[in-house]
Formats: structure tokens, C-alpha cells, sequence
């Protein structure tokens, strides 16, 4: 379980680290699985460097 979880966190931060070129592209998508104010308030608070709620929210 403790494997799974930390490559959660490496896929993550993975993630994280392409945000800044990729965001501006998501937030202009539209997507069946989040709407938009929650895709911009979600990228928000990774820019924001709260990685550790992110991780909560992923491991939920």
C-alpha cells in the first residue's frame, strides 16, 4: 500500500513539474470530469504549493 502510494506521489509531482506549460491549455478545456472552476481553483492551489492537499485529494 505504502509502494502505491508514494508512486502516487512521484506520478504528482511528475505532474506538478508540467503544470506551467500545460495549465493555461486545461484551463481552456472543457472536461466531463471537473468543471472548469474546479480544474482553474485545483491548478491554483498546486501553483500555490499545496502539494500535500493534493496528495489527499488523489489518495481519497
Amino acid at each position: 500500500m505504502q509502494a502505491i502510494k508514494n508512486h502516487k506521489r512521484e506520478l504528482v509531482d511528475s505532474i506538478i513539474e508540467l503544470l506551467p506549460a500545460v495549465s493555461p491549455s486545461l484551463i481552456n478545456a472543457k472536461t466531463f470530469w471537473m468543471s472548469e472552476g474546479e480544474l482553474q481553483e485545483l491548478i491554483g492551489m498546486i501553483h500555490d504549493g499545496d502539494r500535500n492537499e493534493f496528495y489527499e485529494m488523489i489518495n481519497s
